[in-house]
C-alpha cells in the first residue's frame, strides 16, 4: 500500500501499457480480500434475509456459474505453472483476510505515513502459534448461527419463507465450504505445525541419498529450515537424527522428525533442523543456489 500510494502505476508517467498492466495486477492483488469477505457474507444475507442474489433457471445458473469457475481454474494453472492448487490457494486467501483489509484500508486515511522499509528476511527462530485473527472467528460463527437459522427457516420455524428453494440450498452449501475454509485456516494459524518462520521456508529442488538410522531414503527438497526425505519406512514424529550435507555445510547438523506421512511407495518425512547457527545457515543460503549437491544424513542422535 504504501508504494501504490507514492508510485500508482495507474496514473504514474513513464509506463508502457504492459508495465502497467503488470504492476497494476500486482498492487491492487491485495484488493482480494474484499472479494473474499463478500463471497464470505454473501451466503449469510442470502439465507438470513431470503433475498434473491441469483433469479435464472438452476441449469443456466450452473452452466454458467461451472463455465466461469472452470476458465479461471484453468488460468490459474497456466499462470501459476502447477505450483498452485486449489485448496491450499483457497485456504491462504481466507488466512490473509485480516491482513488484506487492515492494508487496503489504509488507503482511506488521508493522514501522511512516512515511507517504512519491512523486513524481507528471516526476524524469528522460534516456532511459536499466532493468535486467532478476531475477524475469522466472528465470521466462523456468524456462519454456524446463519446455519441454525436455515434449519429452523426450512422447518417452518421462522416466518421466513424461500420463494426460490434451490437458491436457498445452494447458498447453504456454499456457507458450509466457507464455514469449513475459516475453521481451516483458524487451524492452520494456531498449529505449531505452522507456526515456524516462512521466510526462511522457500523450497529448493534437491537430488541425493539420506540414510537415516541406517536406512537410504531420497531428498525431495530442502530449505533453510529443513528437509523433506522420501524413506521407505516410517520414523517417529519427535526423534532426533543427525543430518550430513557434504558440499552445502562444513558441520553436522541436529535435526527433529516433524512429521511422517504414509504414501504408496513409502513415508514423506518432513525433518526442521533444530540447531542451526547463523554462520552455517548464511553458508546454506549461499550453497542452495548452486547445483551438483548431495545431501546425506545418518544415525540418530539422543
Amino acid at each position: 500500500m504504501q508504494v501504490l500510494r507514492t508510485d500508482n502505476p495507474l496514473t504514474d508517467r513513464g509506463l508502457t501499457g504492459h508495465q502497467r498492466l503488470s504492476y497494476a495486477s500486482t498492487l491492487l492483488g491485495w484488493f482480494d480480500s474484499w472479494r473474499t469477505l463478500g463471497f464470505i457474507l454473501l451466503p449469510m444475507v442470502t439465507l438470513i434475509s431470503g433475498g434473491l442474489p441469483a433469479s435464472a433457471p438452476v441449469v443456466t445458473f450452473l452452466v454458467l456459474f461451472v463455465s466461469a469457475w472452470i476458465i479461471q481454474r484453468v488460468a490459474l494453472q497456466f499462470l501459476a505453472r502447477g505450483r498452485a492448487p486449489l485448496w491450499p490457494v483457497t485456504v491462504f486467501e481466507f488466512v490473509r483476510l485480516p491482513a488484506g483489509l487492515r492494508a487496503t484500508t489504509a488507503l482511506a486515511s488521508a493522514r501522511p505515513r512516512p515511507f517504512q522499509v519491512t523486513h524481507k528476511g528471516r526476524t524469528d527462530d522460534s516456532r511459536r502459534a499466532m493468535p486467532m485473527p478476531w475477524l475469522l472467528v466472528i465470521l466462523l460463527v456468524a456462519s454456524l448461527c446463519t446455519g441454525l437459522w436455515y434449519a429452523a427457516t426450512i422447518t417452518g420455524l421462522t416466518p421466513l419463507t424461500y420463494s426460490i428453494p434451490w437458491v436457498a440450498h445452494a447458498a447453504m452449501i456454499w456457507l458450509v465450504f466457507n464455514a469449513a475454509f475459516l475453521g481451516w485456516a483458524l487451524y492452520r494459524i494456531r498449529s505449531s505445525r505452522f507456526g515456524s518462520e516462512r521466510r526462511a521456508a522457500v523450497r529448493f529442488i534437491a537430488t541425493g541419498v539420506v540414510l537415516v538410522d541406517e536406512v537410504v531414503g531420497e531428498v525431495g527438497d530442502i530449505s533453510l529450515t529443513g528437509v523433506a526425505v522420501s524413506m521407505p519406512s516410517p520414523v517417529t514424529p519427535g526423534s532426533y537424527v543427525c543430518s550430513e550435507l557434504p558440499g552445502l555445510i562444513d558441520e553436522s547438523v541436529r535435526g527433529v522428525v516433524r512429521s511422517s506421512v504414509g504414501k504408496p511407495n513409502g513415508y514423506d518425512i518432513g525433518l526442521e533442523f533444530a540447531e542451526l547457527a547463523a554462520p552455517l545457515r548464511a553458508q546454506l543460503a549461499l550453497q542452495l543456489f548452486q547445483t551438483g549437491f548431495a545431501p546425506r544424513m545418518h544415525q540418530p542422535v539422543s
